[in-house]
């Protein structure tokens, strides 16, 4: 980690952040669609009937 990061990181928890968890962000969130995700739930939903 940069030393550019550490102050940012030390900034933020001086003006009182509690975790080191990701902020939520605006819009949709990141998705992957790949050809064994879509079997996989391909798979889920055919069993779940």
């Amino acid at each position: 980690m940069s030393k550019t990061r550490i102050y940012e990181w030390y900034k933020r928890f001086q003006d009182g952040r509690e975790n080191v968890e990701d902020d939520e962000r605006p819009g949709r969130p990141s998705t992957s669609t790949t050809d064994e995700n879509v079997k996989k739930v391909k798979e889920m939903v055919m069993n779940d009937r």
